[in-house]
């Protein structure tokens, strides 16, 4: 008998869920669509909008929903910049994986910036469902026919010791995300040089 997962919803608060509070809005808004028809037992809320803006919007979707509402302010540089709002989503993400839940992401809501995001992650790191909201189509499932890992492989694979061993003739030094590996073997102390140059190239 397996054991029942929570179903978590992420997703960044946009502008046409905001709108949702206004009386002559045509649409509740991609949030309050979803929440309407998936069944899911919490929804995590990222958003930069000022708080004033969004508190009494929070009020209104918690009227409107049995979901658990949690809600967080996020600091971007900008939410069309993709350092940021990477860092950003990839926190919230594996916080949520470590949970063990069933993870889903609204892509609707927020910027193409942040869309673009979701589906890097969601296709890579932290495997999840997405959908979408539409007043056209309602609420969708999002089948991504690419997997991002895989178009990656063939051309990683595809350097051979020579080419990488040439690339590895320059200095350059190993930085944070290969410090946790500690070594005195020449030959580890190579491969983590040689792991730092190819990080910095598109391969």
């Amino acid at each position: 008998m397996g054991i029942n997962k929570d179903q978590v919803l992420i997703t960044w608060v946009g502008g046409n869920d905001l709108k949702a509070l206004d009386s002559a809005a045509a649409s509740p808004g991609p949030i309050a669509s979803a929440l309407a028809t998936l069944s899911v037992d919490a929804i995590e809320l990222l958003y930069n909008y000022p708080d004033a803006d969004v508190k009494p919007y929070l009020k209104w979707l918690a009227g409107r929903t049995q979901a658990t509402i949690r809600a967080h302010k996020v600091k971007l540089t900008s939410p069309v910049d993709y350092d940021s709002v990477y860092q950003v989503s990839s926190q919230y993400l594996q916080a949520l994986s470590a949970t063990k839940a069933d993870l889903s992401i609204l892509l609707s809501p927020g910027t193409p910036t942040m869309q673009a995001v979701w589906v890097l992650l969601g296709k890579t790191r932290y495997p999840c469902c997405f959908y979408q909201s539409s007043r056209e189509a309602g609420v969708e499932e999002v089948s991504i026919p690419f997997q991002l890992s895989a178009e990656y492989i063939p051309t990683a694979s595809s350097l051979n010791s020579a080419k990488i061993s040439q690339l590895a003739q320059g200095d350059a030094p190993v930085d944070a995300a290969f410090d946790h590996i500690v070594t005195q073997s020449p030959r580890m102390q190579t491969l983590k040089a040689q792991a730092q140059i190819l990080a910095e190239r598109e391969v």
